[in-house]
């Protein structure tokens, strides 16, 4: 046998001889010879003899083939070629080469003739910016334009190169006219290129003209030749053509090379990728890259703030991608779409990675994820033991016995992972769950933890191994054939060919079975199931608190795309171009801190219906609110409102804004305003929903300080009305209200039991109750029991005043009285027009509409010493009315409210039970239907309703209405703009009509007051958010305000001593004979309010 050192040197005497046959036999020595080959040695040879440090002396490999090959050279250029000076074709001429981009680009002949231009290098600073700029600009791109702005063959030449040709990176355009070194860089590229006019076009540095020259190459289809042919190693064409009217698959570019900006000016687009040298290369970016995803039927996938939230038959994952920035959307029902724009290829890759989590969380909600594990071992058997610990949750395997060590390991799988041993299989473990990242977490675990150290891995294999993957899917039924064994062979195929006929059938009507189980469950589940636009809609009918039914409303708005309508600020019903305006104007003078800008526009345009901001129409889009540039334009009010309260002021000796400036600046800006009244009319039982009502508007800030009641509503406005800040929410949860005086008449009833005309009316529900006040109308007269009545009043106000309620409240309490006299007893009774009468006399005598239904109630006040007695103004005239009283527009008790208190805008709670089945709340899009048919036979019931108004009305003007239809069928007239609450109502609590009131129904009908009031709250705060900015702006400057004089004070108030009041008017300190309106004096009023405040 040869050495081994004698068998390489034959393989290498082998090799050399096969190289030199295929040497001889080619034409590689024929290179040599050839001037190509002589000029690039050469050229290598000239860069390596320069003399300056650091300047490239030859030109690139792409330029010399150009220069040096005729086939790229003059071929490819016209005969009459004036684009760039003509390179010497021998060695003979001399040249000089200018280095750009620390390369050299350009090689001209050298000038010896010129003396000037040798001084002009040398010497002036202006040509050395110059040659620096020209450098860096060439750094820009492979394709340089320098051109003029106003030069129409500029523009020619860049529309071509920039429009009609996708191009990346783009080409990059220096406009000389616009330069600082315009001049100086033109004379340079003369002298450089040979071109003295714009354009000037520069392929890695050489030029190829100007724009007619571009043009006749791009109208001979050369100009993508000579782009490849000029760039050399750093022009390549990405895609030979791109046809944006094929109709082939293949014959377009990928989605992720198309740009949607990009103008389709020509049929045909070239792409190019233009790069510099390895030094300056450009990063690839795609334009647009886009991954789809298809959703199973029964997974629901949830993407917000890139957390993604998959729910299946198997349970729920959640995945946070936060972190990878991606754009999810939803092209389709059934489709998730991940897109990147602009990324580059690992942004891209990103995309498919996106999208495989994604998957696999699909998976594992509907198939789940199962890793088996099998011991492996050679020396001592492994024993597993595996517990659930019962604090965690989590299972904890310990292994045992591993190499026979006494040491125990342990692991602890994670969360949502199944750990069990094989019921089947020896030595097996079973790992499941539906993350396939705990699975795969946990059989790494448990595989690293049995990892053999310091042994020869080759003997030592012991250890637990994954041996299979796979997914949690249900196992087909399995039928054991079994095995007969019989000395007859005959019988024995008989017996097994019988018993695979049974089992084939067994199994085909087993799979009938399976298959009609399958579809009666998806036909049930079908059938029971509701759509997601059901669920949402019964989540906020049913909701609890205003945070679940806004959370609802939210979801509810995404699915039928109504949020798209909310952040399209661009509306027919409101001036948004106003609104816009003044936003910005806003947030300009608060970042600028220009006071003066900032009043003037608070004070110009503090109007509440700005624009038509307010119209109904806006509210009834979407259930979660209105436009998002409504809700920011007013938040911005408020936050310069609040900006302007903060201010640090000033004396008056340094002129400049003092505190009495803005405390008159907040007083007028709120009284051109203007103030809101909630008005409770009414309700019966249903009148308890007002409490509803203010309770909703009192969680959320909105509740006016004026509260104006009718009916059983001035029951609730009393109770509203008395009560302080801080007892207002205990009392309105239903803890305070004592209810004792029906409980007590119901008690008496049923002792007494006797009855002459109805012996089985003790009972209580809803027909005995409707049965024993029928009795009572006939036997007495009347309908309630008014005894009853006062005494469940009185019981929860005492014997307060208006006027001790509102020192004590700071709420203005009004209730309205129908009276049979004109002139005699005021219609509308307040601190200011009744202050020392009883606030429970009068609730009570509210309700004392008509003879037939009550009986008469008597108005009590306080004297001068205290004592209860009849008011004096009523000994004309009782709360009975006999006939219905007529108002002029001026006499009306909600028009005397407006006069009094500034109030222009009403918030009206209408709960009267006769009225309730025919109104719809303004802004509730619970009931409404979106179907064109609905919205026609909406508009025809509104035309019905109108008609049998004005009919009504007629005959009430003309007397031939009876005065109790007219009373409950005529609606009083609301002098002003105004939004209108319902209670949400069904079918089942108008039979709860006739009962009386108890703690258990009261928290019933507080919550359908609030429900009925919660889709209005993104209308009301339109509304009034800015109001109350403005009162609170005004309490906290005034509670700055130094004290008045004592001696004053005391001067005005004996001033204001009113002789048939009976008693002084205590908190209001003002002079009646000030040369001011009512609606003057109501500054006086609130400003000592904010003294009693403070």
């Amino acid at each position: 046998m040869l050495p081994q050192r004698r068998i390489k040197l034959l393989v290498i005497a082998a090799l050399t001889l096969v190289i030199m046959a295929i040497y001889l036999s080619s034409d590689a020595r024929r290179v040599q010879n050839q001037k190509f080959y002589q000029s690039t040695v050469a050229a290598i040879e000239a860069h390596k003899q320069t003399k300056e440090p650091g300047v490239a002396a030859g030109s690139s490999a792409g330029e010399q083939r150009f220069s040096g090959n005729p086939t790229h050279g003059d071929a490819a250029r016209p005969a009459d070629d004036k684009m760039a000076p003509a390179i010497p074709r021998n060695g003979d001429e001399e040249t000089e080469e200018i280095s750009i981009a620390g390369r050299t680009k350009m090689t001209v002949p050298k000038d010896r003739n010129n003396p000037e231009r040798q001084d002009q290098e040398s010497g002036t600073d202006e040509r050395v910016e110059a040659k620096t700029e020209l450098n860096s600009i060439l750094k820009r791109s492979p394709i340089i334009v320098f051109s003029k702005s106003y030069c129409p063959h500029s523009a020619r030449a860049k529309s071509i190169l920039l429009d009609k040709y996708s191009i990346v990176p783009a080409p990059y355009v220096v406009e000389l006219d616009q330069h600082a070194l315009g001049q100086p860089l033109q004379a340079l590229l003369a002298e450089n290129t040979g071109r003295r006019t714009v354009p000037n076009v520069l392929v890695s540095g050489r030029s190829i003209g100007g724009g007619d020259e571009v043009a006749a190459l791009d109208e001979k289809d050369e100009l993508a030749s000579t782009l490849k042919t000029l760039g050399g190693q750093w022009v390549q064409e990405r895609r030979t053509t791109r046809d944006f009217h094929s109709t082939k698959e293949s014959d377009r570019l990928p989605l992720r090379n198309f740009d949607p900006f990009e103008r389709p000016t020509a049929r045909r687009h070239r792409q190019f990728s233009l790069g510099h040298s390895t030094a300056h290369a450009v990063k690839m970016r795609y334009i647009h890259s886009e991954e789809r995803l298809p959703i199973p039927e029964n997974v629901k996938v949830h993407i917000r703030s890139r957390v993604v939230t998959v729910e299946g038959p198997r349970g729920k994952l959640v995945k946070d991608l936060s972190h990878i920035a991606v754009t999810f959307g939803r092209p389709e029902k059934d489709v998730i779409s991940i897109e990147m724009h602009h990324g580059a290829r690992k942004g891209v890759a990103a995309l498919r990675t996106v999208r495989t989590l994604i998957n696999n969380l699909i998976i594992g909600v509907t198939k789940g994820f199962k890793y088996k594990m099998r011991y492996v071992y050679a020396h001592f058997p492994i024993n597993v033991n595996i517990e659930k610990n019962a604090e965690t949750g989590l299972y904890e395997v310990e292994i045992r016995n591993f190499l026979g060590e006494k040491y125990v390991r342990r692991i602890t799988a994670q969360a949502g992972v199944e750990v069990a041993t094989s019921p089947n299989v020896k030595d097996e473990l079973v790992l499941s769950g539906n993350s396939l990242e705990g699975v795969s977490q946990s059989a790494a675990d448990i595989q690293q933890i049995c990892r053999v150290r310091n042994k020869d891995i080759r003997k030592f294999l012991d250890g637990l191994y994954v041996s299979e993957r796979g997914h949690l899917l249900k196992y087909s039924r399995t039928y054991a054939i079994p095995s007969h064994e019989n000395s007859l062979k005959l019988l024995a195929v008989g017996m097994e060919s019988w018993v695979a006929i049974c089992g084939l059938f067994a199994a085909v009507v087993n799979m009938i079975l399976d298959v009609a189980q399958f579809w009666k469950e998806r036909l049930l589940s079908w059938w029971r199931s509701k759509s997601p636009r059901s669920r949402l809609r019964y989540r906020i009918a049913n909701a609890q608190t205003y945070e679940e039914w806004e959370e609802a409303a939210f979801e509810l708005d995404e699915l039928l795309s109504m949020d798209l309508w909310r952040q399209n600020p661009t509306s027919r019903h409101y001036d948004y171009r106003l609104i816009l305006g003044r936003l910005e104007a806003l947030m300009s003078a608060r970042e600028d801190e220009d006071i003066l800008t900032l009043v003037n526009l608070l004070r110009s345009g503090l109007v509440r219906n700005l624009g038509n901001i307010t119209s109904p129409r806006l509210s009834l889009h979407a259930y979660a609110g209105t436009k998002l540039l409504i809700d920011d334009y007013i938040t911005q009010v408020a936050l310069s409102i609040q900006h302007v309260t903060a201010l640090q002021t000033a004396t008056v000796s340094e002129g400049r804004f003092d505190s009495q400036a803005k405390l008159e600046l907040l007083h007028d800006t709120r009284q051109a305003f203007g103030r809101t009244t909630l008005l409770l009319q009414g309700g019966s039982i249903f009148g308890l929903c007002h409490l509803g009502v203010v309770k909703a508007l009192h969680l959320q800030g909105l509740l006016p300080r004026i509260i104006t009641g009718t009916a059983t509503g001035a029951l609730i406005a009393a109770l509203v009305g008395v009560h302080t800040e801080d007892e207002l929410l205990t009392f309105l949860n239903g803890d305070g209200i004592d209810l004792t005086a029906f409980d007590r008449q119901r008690k008496m009833r049923l002792d007494t039991g006797n009855n002459q005309w109805l012996p089985y009316t003790t009972g209580d529900n809803w027909l005995w109750t409707l049965l024993r006040r029928v009795q009572r109308y006939i036997q007495k007269g009347y309908f309630l029991d008014a005894e009853v009545l006062e005494e469940c009043v009185r019981a929860n106000l005492g014997d307060l005043t208006f006027e001790e309620a509102y020192a004590r409240s700071k709420r203005i309490l009004n209730i309205t009285v129908a009276t049979s006299d004109k002139g005699g007893t005021p219609n509308l009774l307040n601190y200011l027009t009744a202050p020392n009468v009883l606030i429970w006399s009068a609730a009570v005598a509210s309700n004392a509409s008509s003879n037939s239904l009550y009986q008469p109630v008597t108005i009590y006040c306080k004297d001068e010493t205290g004592s209860i007695v009849p008011w004096g103004l009523s000994r004309h005239g009782s709360s009975q009315s006999g006939r219905r009283t007529e108002y002029t527009d001026g006499e009306s008790p909600l028009s005397r409210i407006a006069e009094l208190f500034n109030v222009n805008h009403f918030i009206v709670s209408q709960a009267r039970p006769y009225l309730v089945p025919f109104l719809r709340s303004d802004v509730n899009l619970l009931d409404r239907r979106p179907t064109g048919q609905w919205s026609i036979t909406r508009s025809l019931m509104r035309l019905v309703a109108t008609e049998i108004r004005h009919r009504l009305r007629q005959l009430d003007y003309v007397g031939l209405l009876p005065q109790a239809l007219a009373r409950l069928l005529i609606e009083e007239t609301i002098p002003g703009p105004n939004l209108t609450l319902v209670p949400d109502l069904s079918l089942k609590d108008f039979t709860k009509l006739f009962q009386n009131p108890d703690k258990e129904s009261l928290a019933h009908w507080i919550l359908k007051g609030e429900r009925g009031t919660w889709p209005a709250i993104s209308a009301l705060k339109v509304r009034c958010v800015i109001e109350i900015e403005l009162d609170k702006g005004y309490q906290v400057v005034r509670r700055r305000r130094p004290a008045e004089n004592p001696s004053s004070v005391q001067h005005t108030m004996g001033q204001r001593r009113m002789p048939n009041e009976g008693i002084p008017r205590k908190w209001r300190g003002y002079s009646v004979d000030h040369d001011r309106d009512m609606t003057g004096l109501l500054g006086n009023f609130d400003r000592q309010q904010d003294d009693l405040n403070s």
